[in-house]
């Protein structure tokens, strides 16, 4: 069965994963069908095999083929094939071209037609028989192949048989109809309910001519305009002073961004043209900005003196600065995501740039100023949509304007390593979303769009976190959850920064909130459990870290667990529990001392087990050293515990020495418990948890 996105998954859904990889090895230019030839098998009858024609029928294109269409195109009888591919040629109509007259063969074909069931019959099957020959059935499909609808004419070939003795029509309602013996080589419309056939001729005669695609003669200057402006990266350049400014700040004018160099001659040709011509473009409200890559390509030793003794020799001075190597990144990422397989870089290349700083179109090669300058009065007068601009053809679009992805562009930056972009992105992205749920859409979607609005804050509210500026993160998580007030992730971390704030009660809130959306949360739960076990609600706290914990939960989890357990004497589950942990890492000092403790000093006759405990103590001691207070003060209970009070003692003296002086509340209590062993008595805890 065919793999489905995982709503649940969001990005991290491996049926995107593939598919995201699957795109970005096509925009390098690799195929689907890694370049496989196309097959065609023929059906061999009575032999139970195919026969591979592939080549012999002319079929085999190495295409990225996606559908697959027959019908009988030029009426002659015998079925043609329309093919679609991904790759150019998008179109292939293979003519049936043998002779079935010559090979003795007939057909004959039936166009239905619903009257009491839908008018298209869609579902209906034809039945026809032959004395002596097999029957042959077709049923009538909406859809008969991969993004494929066949004619639904049916079509069936004959052999040498001139007439067919009978002809059955089960139609989509169930009924079926005779139409009775009718003869060969023709098409027929039979109407449901009609039970007679009315025979069609053919109603034209085509003949398709081969010919060549016009091929336009080449030109120094192509242009990618955009059907939807895009607000360009911050492109950071540096100015004739050496300042460092950004191409976001100009002025709220249309620009055109000349990137070019010294060494190139088109650069030169058109700097002179534009500096003759900017008088023009001034008055259409355009103004030039030429940044210079001079420095920048190792295979040409030039710099900014180059650059700027061009410009001095321009007609009149232009503005003028000297480009990054960021803002070439930048452009060259931003070209990726729009065309697959970008050009190689090369200059003169134009960016033209709306009052908004959006990008309207990349020109390589010289600019035409009097097309731009048509182009920006055309918009003016509200004449042209800017996508019109984008179609080397007229037409009349049907359909609205995409919006832009702005997320996705800012991911694509982020990815890159350049933040600021990202969250750019972003932040335009979540202006964008707000303004369109304002508008009178269905509710479908502004449920999609309030989803994409949440996902998009959040993962603001993650970068602003990263950064350290909480309350900036608070305030996306809060933008997020009301845009979608089932945001789990949203919840839970404006639960964890509460932790952070210090408001607990407002963190139980959030996370109870979570839980209400998914009971099943294992973030939430584990949340939960050490906001309550860390204000003392242990009780509370211990159905949560059921739920949460499992065999890969981090340790302190666990050890949060523990001690709540041992906080509300369930001393039977915190041995076990202990167990568990020390399973899973037997080097886990925590959780043998508490365990070792817990046999040795626990109230419950049937929790205790001193030899044990006596082995974990020897153990733990050996491994921290003879002078170590804590396991030496363990090792003490343990040995009581097993009935041996004078190693108890002397355990016990040893510990002393080490804190005295140093931790008096140590050392009061290792002198309250060498006077019990003194008397014979073992330690009791009465959590059975060491203090």
């Amino acid at each position: 069965m065919s793999r489905s996105p995982d709503a649940e998954a969001g990005d991290s859904d491996p049926y995107r994963d593939a598919w995201r990889n699957t795109a970005s090895l096509l925009r390098q230019g690799h195929s689907f069908s890694g370049r496989e030839r196309n097959c065609a098998y023929l059906n061999l009858p009575g032999l139970n095999s195919f026969a591979n024609v592939s080549a012999v029928t002319g079929l085999d294109f190495p295409d990225d083929g996606r559908a697959l269409a027959v019908a009988d195109w030029d009426h002659d009888g015998d079925l043609d094939v329309w093919l679609h591919n991904r790759t150019g040629p998008r179109l292939r109509l293979m003519l049936n071209q043998t002779s079935q007259t010559d090979l003795g063969n007939q057909f004959i074909a039936f166009r239905l037609q619903g009257t009491q069931s839908n008018r298209d019959a869609i579902g209906a099957r034809v039945t026809i028989k032959n004395e002596g020959r097999p029957i042959q059935q077709q049923t009538l499909t909406a859809g008969d192949a991969y993004l494929s609808q066949s004619s639904k004419v049916l079509h069936f070939g004959l052999g040498d048989v001139s007439t067919v003795d009978s002809v059955l029509v089960r139609w989509p309602n169930g009924e079926s109809e005779e139409f009775g013996s009718l003869a060969a080589n023709h098409r027929y419309l039979l109407t449901e309910g009609s039970s007679n056939s009315i025979r069609e001729e053919q109603s034209r005669s085509i003949r398709l001519k081969t010919s060549l695609q016009p091929q336009d003669a080449p030109v120094e200057t192509s242009e990618l305009t955009l059907a939807s402006p895009i607000p360009l990266p911050i492109l950071s350049y540096n100015t004739v002073s050496g300042a460092t400014t950004t191409v976001n700040d100009l002025p709220a004018k249309h620009h055109l961004i000349v990137i070019w160099a010294s060494w190139c001659s088109s650069c030169q040709d058109e700097l002179k043209e534009l500096s003759s011509g900017q008088a023009q473009l001034k008055d259409s409200g355009i103004q030039i900005l030429a940044l210079s890559v001079d420095g920048l390509d190792p295979n040409h030793a030039t710099n900014a003196s180059d650059a700027r003794q061009v410009i001095e020799q321009s007609p009149s001075p232009i503005p003028w600065g000297m480009a990054t190597p960021e803002l070439i990144d930048k452009l060259r990422l931003l070209e990726s995501l729009l065309v697959n397989q970008p050009p190689p870089l090369s200059v003169p290349m134009n960016l033209f740039v709306d009052p908004q700083g959006s990008l309207l179109s990349i020109i390589y090669g010289p600019a035409d100023s009097a097309a731009l300058v048509a182009a920006v009065e055309a918009r003016a007068d509200g004449k042209q949509e800017l996508r019109q601009f984008a179609t080397p053809f007229e037409g009349r679009w049907i359909t609205a304007p995409r919006r832009l992805a702005l997320g996705a562009l800012g991911r694509a930056f982020g990815q890159e390593g350049f933040d600021t972009d990202y969250l750019r992105f972003l932040n335009l992205d979540v202006q964008a979303m707000a303004a369109q749920r304002t508008e009178d859409i269905s509710d479908e979607a502004r449920q999609a769009i309030n989803q994409r609005l949440a996902n998009t804050c959040f993962a603001l509210g993650v970068a602003s976190a990263a950064a350290g500026d909480l309350a900036d993160a608070e305030q996306h998580f809060l933008n997020a959850v009301d845009a979608q007030p089932d945001h789990l992730d949203a919840l839970i971390n404006l639960g964890t920064l509460a932790i952070r704030a210090q408001k607990i009660e407002q963190a139980i809130e959030y996370f109870e909130r979570a839980l209400a959306v998914d009971d099943r949360s294992q973030g939430a739960h584990q949340n939960l459990a050490l906001v309550l076990s860390a204000s003392n609600r242990f009780e509370a706290a211990i159905p949560h870290f059921r739920q949460a914990i499992d065999s890969s939960s981090e340790p302190r989890f666990r050890s949060a667990y523990i001690a709540s357990l041992l906080a509300t004497k369930q001393f039977g589950v915190a041995k076990s529990e202990l167990e568990i942990a020390l399973s899973l890492n037997p080097q886990d000092f925590s959780s043998s001392l508490a365990l070792a403790w817990l046999l040795a000093t626990c109230p419950n006759d049937e929790i205790r087990d001193g030899a044990r405990a006596l082995e974990l103590a020897t153990r733990l001691h050996a491994g921290r050293g003879a002078k170590d207070p804590l396991t030496l003060d363990l090792l003490g209970a343990a040995q009581a515990e097993s009935g041996d009070y004078s190693a108890a003692q002397k355990s016990l003296r040893a510990a002393l020495k080490q804190v005295e002086n140093q931790n008096p509340a140590a050392q009061q209590a290792f002198q309250q418990r060498l006077e019990s062993y003194r008397q014979s008595q073992a330690h009791r805890d009465a959590d059975g948890q060491y203090p």
